[in-house]
């Protein structure tokens, strides 16, 4: 008889305790970087289709359009950039 005498079977951790999370991290991650990504698109396409208007007849005739556009431009490349320093500090 084994009294106050207990085995244990070795556990073998695919991930380890202090990782416990690791998969759920991952995700959000990937979620944060999806929205980043999905903000950058959306300012860029912005960013091009005021560009591509600012090429258009119609502003190259009208100075006050063009320079509404070009300020736009401005204030969308101005977005774009924030976007980006915010993900590098991240």
């Amino acid at each position: 008889m084994f009294h106050g005498v207990y085995f244990r079977s070795p556990v073998a951790f695919i991930i380890p305790p202090s990782r416990v999370r690791y998969l759920a991290e991952i995700a959000t991650n990937n979620r944060e970087y999806d929205q980043l990504v999905h903000t950058q698109s959306g300012l860029a396409s912005r960013w091009y289709q005021l560009q591509g208007a600012l090429q258009s007849d119609a502003v190259k005739n009208n100075q006050a359009l063009a320079t509404a556009l070009q300020q736009e431009i401005v204030n969308q490349l101005f977005l774009l950039k924030m976007e980006v320093a915010l993900f590098e500090i991240d």
